[in-house]
């Protein structure tokens, strides 16, 4: 398949599809959609090897795309149960390099007539960029060209679609705190494009510190995978409100304070581009196998 470029290097696409036979689904199909669908529209990339792990990796590791789960049509509802022939559904595939939105560019130029997901064919119906509010395309230097045009934030407000978890001094924990949110993407940022957008010690000070859970409306919810497995995640919505100054750091670190201090506008504006990058990239453990979609709202 082609590597030409596409012109943008961030891309969510969206693709609704219709069951070829009766089916019935039981687990979630975010695996399913990572090993079948990617295998579909790609070789192994040139020079860089494969775009996705093998069925025995772990699906922790970083990667330069993310999936969702197989969901209602108008939802982000999950599929699940019987289903009937011509069922309608929807899915998503990102990409955060050139090369990776470039072969999605590829698949949808021209499709297959089906996919197929754990052993099902689905015909597709449509392919898109734009469909909203899950499709969009952009560049890494335009989330951060947008976010120094405009004013300092002094909120986030994000949507946590899929199941969220995130690996913290060996526990999973399914709760939107501002640090596990705020540094998970700003290690996928830096391990995907190879530059940190802040010094580490500084940024993690920073989410910890400078970024209040102002408040949240979220549920826990279970991810039951074809293995037998399970993963315990959050969905909904959470407000995020950056603190001008933190007395309690000042008191225990007083230089790194002052640091903060010095650089507190563009630290939220880093917060901002991070907020627009998780359309794409999602947040926090195994957003290739369909968990931990989410994106910024209001």
């Amino acid at each position: 398949m082609s590597g030409k470029m596409t012109g943008f290097d961030l891309g969510a696409l969206v693709i609704h599809i219709r069951a070829g036979v009766e089916t019935t689904i039981q687990n979630h199909m975010g695996r399913a959609i990572h090993r079948q669908f990617f295998v579909a529209i790609q070789d192994p990339l040139e020079g860089e090897g494969r775009i996705h792990p093998a069925e025995d990796e772990p699906t922790d590791r970083l990667m330069p795309y993310s999936t969702s789960g197989l969901m209602q049509i108008g939802k982000t509802t999950p599929i699940h149960g019987k289903l009937k022939v011509g069922a309608e559904a929807w899915l998503r595939v990102t990409g955060l390099t050139a090369d990776i939105c470039a072969k999605l560019e590829a698949f949808r130029v021209a499709p297959p007539q089906y996919i197929e997901l754990d052993r099902t064919p689905w015909e597709i119906v449509s392919i898109s960029w734009e469909s909203q509010p899950w499709g969009a395309v952009s560049t890494h230097q335009t989330l951060m060209f947008t976010a120094q045009k405009l004013p300092i934030p002094t909120h986030i407000h994000l949507e946590f679609a899929s199941p969220t978890t995130f690996r913290s001094d060996g526990m999973n924990l399914p709760v939107p705190l501002p640090h596990l949110v705020f540094n998970s993407l700003a290690n996928r940022w830096a391990e995907i494009t190879g530059a940190a957008l802040r010094d580490k010690t500084l940024w993690n000070a920073f989410t910890r510190y400078h970024i209040m859970l102002n408040k949240h409306d979220t549920q826990t919810e279970m991810v039951r995978v074809k293995d037998g497995g399970k993963e315990i995640g959050f969905t909904g919505t959470a407000v995020y409100e950056f603190k001008r100054k933190n007395e309690a750091l000042e008191r225990e670190n007083p230089s790194l304070e002052t640091e903060i201090q010095a650089d507190y506008p563009n630290l939220c504006r880093v917060a901002s581009v991070l907020a627009d990058y998780a359309q794409y990239a999602g947040v926090g453990r195994k957003t290739t196998t369909g968990m931990g979609m989410t994106r910024r709202i209001g």
